[in-house]
């Protein structure tokens, strides 16, 4: 039987230990797989990234070259005196610059490998005839000059639009030419007359678009992301993935700024997009990825890590198994000791293994627990004994106070026997005092005693000081019957003595007033003694309000009379009784009791 228990037991800490790991370990699997996902979703931010930039750098490139040649051919040709209609051109001027300008067009074309076909001339001079140049008028006459009036003195990128350069003199076999109803970027740079700075022509070439970046090598380049080029108004110019008119239509209602990175979910579809617009062509570059092959591998990697764990959990099962086989072996020792200590036995002990597991630190625990118990049982035993010493102690102890009082009372007979009256009334005011202070067996007096214990004590005091000590007591009516605490007011009078007169020379006074203020009772204890510095007495109200003990510099004595004071009335009277001290230096201090009635 008990080996079946045993092993009933040891079954439900291993399964009950298993279940307990399945918590952890299907959390790490779940932080895993968003870590994941999101390291899939920044390595596709990254990719995204990269594609714009490659798209943007190719145009780069190509716009650079096209600034280069536009700035080489204004070198080259003398357009502000051969297009200022001001100047008479003779047939030889007009014949060479013909063939200078028809022979650097060519060459353009060769040396750019046809990226720029289509050039155009536009002049103000009509006296140069050629396929090549118009006259400007035309190009005013156009919709879209207002691209080229923009005040700068380098090229001017217009908007896309269809070509409309197509020339027949410069075709050639070797040579592609512009051809129309293809979509161009316009770049456009103006000629000034000399002096006046007047637009006096415009050289324009037509970049066509699918020349603006290699497309091929676009689609060949990262062909699972999609890129998408398209002009400032949006209209998409190239789509290397498949055309969807409402995807196309959702990626440009998305594009709100000049760079960013969209979520798109279209008929349950989800994508990544990213995109940049060209700050000076307005193209809008983008890059499309969908989600689907963005954690293409994920469900591969969760049966993996699936697998991965179901092969630890059954290793762990059989490693905790074991385990908690030998710890169970070793627990029934621990139990049969326990078991005699129930019965009363204090003596056992569990043999030390000289093992440090958790077992084992349990039998050193219990050894010391037993050891413990037989001290604390010897203590007790001790602490029984001295309580009854004690108590005998204590009924001794209360002979002597009778005997001091009833010594008082007989010297104050005979004082009024031999007629000693002021000697008398002097003794029999000790004796009320010290009669007052040994009756402890209760903590609360009505206010009428406390009040005369006070009395009787400044009388002690007036006439041991004599003229010296000027007193005074003020009592509202109707306050006898209050229950106090007692010995409240003699020790933080006697505190004046103490501390507030000891460097103050007489006269001295004390003024004690008792007044009901609402449902309160306000005593107030003033003096003219010393005073006290405005930091100590922040410092003495602070000890008080934290019940630590106050204790004088000058000689380290502890001062326990107002905080004893202040104790009894929290511990006896109602919440917010309390006692303040406040002081002026060389003035005198006040020490307020509040009493909640």
């Amino acid at each position: 039987m008990k080996r079946r228990y045993g092993l009933n037991m040891v079954w439900k800490m291993t399964i009950a230990t298993m279940l307990l790991l399945l918590i952890p370990i299907f959390i790490i699997c779940i932080i895993y797989i968003q870590m994941y996902q999101k390291t899939s979703m920044e390595t596709a931010d990254g990719k995204l990234t990269s594609v714009l930039g490659s798209m943007q750098g190719r145009i780069d490139e190509t716009l650079s070259d096209a600034e280069v040649m536009l700035d080489e051919l204004f070198y080259r040709q003398e357009f502000s005196y051969f297009m200022n209609d001001k100047n008479e051109l003779s047939q030889r001027e007009i014949n060479y610059y013909t063939s200078s300008v028809q022979k650097e067009l060519i060459n353009n074309r060769y040396l750019y490998s046809n990226i720029f076909g289509n050039i155009g001339l536009y002049s103000s001079n009509s006296q140069v005839k050629a396929d090549w140049q118009f006259p400007l008028q035309n190009l005013e006459e156009k919709p879209y000059y207002a691209e080229v009036t923009v005040d700068t003195q380098g090229a001017v990128y217009g908007a896309v639009r269809e070509s409309e350069l197509v020339f027949s003199t410069l075709d050639t076999k070797h040579i592609k030419v512009g051809n129309a109803n293809v979509y161009v970027l316009p770049i456009y740079k103006k000629v000034y007359a000399i002096g006046t700075k007047d637009v006096i022509g415009v050289v324009e070439t037509d970049v066509d678009i699918n020349r603006l970046m290699d497309v091929t090598s676009l689609r060949n380049d990262d062909s699972e992301i999609t890129k998408i080029v398209a002009d400032r108004k949006k209209n998409i110019l190239i789509n290397t993935g498949n055309r969807d008119s409402e995807l196309e239509k959702r990626i440009m209602t998305r594009i709100q700024e000049d760079k960013g990175t969209e979520e798109l979910y279209i008929d349950g579809a989800s994508y990544r997009m990213s995109y940049t617009v060209c700050p000076n062509t307005g193209l809008i570059n983008i890059a499309l990825l969908s989600r689907d092959d963005i954690y293409s591998n994920i469900f591969h990697m969760v049966i993996g890590v699936l697998l991965i764990t179901v092969m630890c959990l059954g290793v762990m099962g059989i490693i905790t198994y074991l385990v908690i086989s030998n710890m169970l072996s070793r627990l029934v020792v621990v139990d049969v000791m326990m078991g005699k200590v129930r019965e009363g036995h204090f003596d056992v002990l569990i043999p030390e293994d000289g093992k440090s597991d958790e077992i084992s630190r349990i039998g050193s625990s219990f050894n010391l627990m037993v050891a413990h118990l037989n001290e604390v049982l010897e203590e007790k035993v001790r602490n029984e004994q001295a309580q009854k010493d004690a108590e005998i102690k204590a009924l001794q102890a209360q002979i002597n106070p009778h005997f001091l009082y009833n010594t008082l009372e007989n010297m104050r007979m005979q004082c009024e026997i031999d007629g000693y009256y002021m000697m008398g009334n002097s003794l029999a005011v000790l004796g009320e005092l010290f009669r007052y202070s040994i009756k402890w067996g209760n903590n609360e007096v009505a206010f009428e005693l406390e009040w005369q214990n006070l009395k009787n004590y400044l009388y002690i005091m007036r006439m041991r000081y004599e003229d010296d000590l000027e007193d005074e007591l003020e009592c509202d009516y109707g306050l006898e019957d209050v229950i106090v605490p007692k010995m409240i007011l003699q020790p933080l009078v006697e505190n004046c003595f103490s501390h507030a007169f000891k460097t103050k020379m007489p006269p001295w006074k004390v003024r004690v007033t008792a007044r009901r203020e609402e449902d309160r009772l306000v005593i107030a204890i003033h003096d003219n003694g010393c005073g006290i510095e405005e930091e100590k007495v922040a410092w003495i109200q602070r000890c008080l309000d934290e019940n630590k003990e106050i204790r004088c510099t000058e000689k380290q004595r502890k001062s326990i009379g107002i905080l004893n004071v202040k104790q009894r009335i929290e511990m006896i009277c109602r919440e917010g009784s309390k006692v303040m001290i406040e002081s002026e230096l060389h003035e005198g201090t006040v020490i307020r009791i509040i009493i909640v009635l």
